[in-house]
């Protein structure tokens, strides 16, 4: 359904990813006939770009979240999560 408001309407799209200038200038471009294409593939580069944005964050975020949980770990638990990590010029995780 996004992708095809941002077909449609593209300037809306730019409004709904918190872009207004581009939004602005989304809906100057859609305002005339031959400006209607650039702007709606502007749009849907443009939702692709927020959506690989937003994948990130919550990958960092979750990244985080397991870091802090790690450290608060007891100390024998933390050396037994690290022997079983992959040793450099090994491709197994065994010990």
């Amino acid at each position: 359904m996004r992708r095809f408001l941002a077909l449609i309407v593209p300037w809306r799209r730019f409004f709904l990813i918190e872009r207004p200038i581009s939004g602005c200038a989304c809906l100057m471009l859609q305002a005339t006939l031959l400006g209607w294409l650039p702007a709606a593939l502007w749009s849907r580069a443009a939702l692709r770009q927020h959506a690989r944005d937003r994948r990130i964050q919550r990958r960092i975020a979750r990244d985080l979240a397991f870091r802090a949980s790690a450290s608060a770990r007891p100390p024998r638990a933390r050396q037994a999560a690290a022997a079983w990590t992959i040793r450099p010029g090994l491709d197994r995780p065994w010990k």
